[in-house]
Formats: C-alpha cells, sequence, structure tokens
C-alpha cells in the first residue's frame, strides 16, 4: 500500500509539459487583443496555439511556432485579437524533439486562475467576456419620474 502511494503521489508531481500558463488579460471585450503564453521544458520543438468561439464552436487555423522561431526561448507567446461576438477559448499542443506530442489543458490538472471546458471532445482554457455598461443612457428610474412629471404639468394645466 505504501509503494502504490508514493507511486501515485509521483505521479501527480510529475511535469506535465508545461510551467506556467496564462493570458491577459482576464477579462476581454469585443475588439480587444488575447495575450497567452506558456512556459515549456527543454526539449519541447515546436507550439501550436489553437482558438475556438465558445458559442459557435467554431476553431480558427492554429498558430504554430518552432523553438528557433521562437529565438530558443522556452516561454511562448501568442496574440489574437478577439472579433466582435466571439468567445475565445484557447489550447497548446507541444511537440516534443522525440515526435512525442501533449496538449494543454489536461484532464485532471488544475491550472491556477483558469476555467477549462470541453468544445468538442478538446479541453481549452475560456476566456472570459467582460461586460460593457451602456454609458449615456437613461436610467429606468429616470424615465418613470420624467413621465411623472410630465402628466401631474398636463393634468394641472389642462384644468386651468
Amino acid at each position: 500500500m505504501k509503494n502504490y502511494l508514493v507511486m501515485m503521489m509521483t505521479l501527480m508531481f510529475i511535469s506535465y509539459g508545461a510551467g506556467e500558463v496564462k493570458h491577459s488579460p482576464s477579462e476581454i471585450e469585443d475588439g480587444g487583443t488575447l495575450r497567452a503564453w506558456i512556459d515549456t521544458e527543454d526539449d519541447v520543438a515546436e507550439v501550436s496555439f489553437f482558438v475556438c468561439d465558445t458559442k459557435s464552436g467554431v476553431c480558427y487555423q492554429p498558430e504554430t511556432r518552432s523553438k528557433e522561431e521562437n529565438n530558443q526561448n522556452s516561454r511562448y507567446e501568442f496574440e489574437y485579437k478577439v472579433q466582435n461576438g466571439v468567445n475565445p477559448a484557447y489550447r497548446y499542443t507541444l511537440e516534443y524533439e522525440d515526435e512525442e506530442e501533449s496538449k494543454i489543458p489536461k484532464l485532471g490538472v488544475i491550472y491556477d486562475e483558469q476555467e477549462v471546458i470541453d468544445i468538442g471532445g478538446s479541453l481549452y482554457f475560456e476566456v472570459k467576456i467582460a461586460e460593457v455598461e451602456e454609458e449615456n443612457g437613461i436610467p429606468t428610474l429616470g424615465i418613470v419620474i420624467s413621465s411623472m412629471i410630465i402628466i401631474c404639468l398636463s393634468i394641472i394645466y389642462k384644468k386651468e
């Protein structure tokens, strides 16, 4: 039993192919630019960045960058300009020098401050959409009060 626990703990701490996986801003608006990054191990040869729309399920052409294109840096950064009405979610595929592949996010791994969702059988990091407040709008209470004043004034002047 003790060996089983040691083995399970070891499996839990084995690297899942990536260090930090984040994006900014934490909430994005239409037309904003999502910046996502992933820190990888030294034996990662190539990273692909996939973006899908959570509403429609449409996925866009992935952006792929090799280690050489990334100047031998283990941090890969990608940008995506959010189109109007698109709720983006993203994932990575890491290709190792031994030609093995790993998809991030992975099932069973907890990612700090990240929501993981399923789109078409693949896991993606969800990007929150910022709620945009309308400016220069008349509040409902203001409309009611204005209407009441106009009605009262018309009743008063109608009697005279």
